[in-house]
């Protein structure tokens, strides 16, 4: 028994439509066929890549309170980096409690372990802050967080500037090490932050 060389899709093919194939207008239809099925399915993978992973994290309602050497610390910026999730920010007022955004934009940050980092930024240091605006765009997300990351790693000794009263490890997510648990239950997710020296 002789084997058919040509390739499997060729041969499915000429097996069905052996007139349509023998002749140069059907040889010229197949080929553009084809070469349309190829571009479609390359369109699908890619589109359909673009939108896996981009699942919404479950964020739950959280918050707490700061305090440095016995006292409240205020004009603090708390920051949860979540292990799988968006970063979420919250600002501690005069009795050093602060409730926890993501992205700026969501109440709540997403369940799970998360590294904490804490720092209190000089006026020109706020200003020059990455923005955080409403966005329903995953890239836009993502990269105004990873320009919060990059902030947060190259900053972490502007915080140790005189008159910063804290130490500068806690601005840095790799020395701070402050790490907690969010539940999926909002009631346990008031967070004591108790500095040391």
């Amino acid at each position: 028994m002789l084997r058919d060389e040509r390739p499997a899709a060729k041969r499915v093919f000429v097996t069905f439509f052996p007139d349509f194939v023998s002749s140069k207008r059907g040889k010229r239809i197949m080929v553009a066929n084809c070469k349309r099925i190829v571009a479609s399915g390359i369109l699908f993978l890619a589109l359909s890549g673009c939108t896996s992973g981009t699942k919404e994290p479950t964020l739950v309602d959280a918050g707490g309170t700061v305090t440095y050497k016995g006292a409240p610390l205020s004009g603090a910026v708390v920051t949860f980096v979540p292990d799988d999730g968006p970063l979420a920010f919250g600002l501690t007022d005069l009795s050093g409690k602060f409730k926890l955004m993501t992205g700026g934009t969501k109440p709540g940050v997403a369940v799970g372990p998360a590294s904490v980092t804490i720092e209190i930024r000089s006026a020109d240091e706020a200003n020059a802050a990455p923005e955080f605006k409403k966005t329903s765009n995953a890239d836009e997300r993502r990269k105004m967080q990873e320009q919060m990351m990059q902030r947060m790693q190259t900053t972490g000794a502007a915080a140790a500037k005189p008159g910063s009263p804290i130490p500068k490890k806690y601005a840095d997510i790799n020395e701070s090490n402050l790490r907690f648990t969010v539940s999926t239950k909002a009631a346990e997710n008031d967070f004591s932050i108790t500095l040391p020296d």
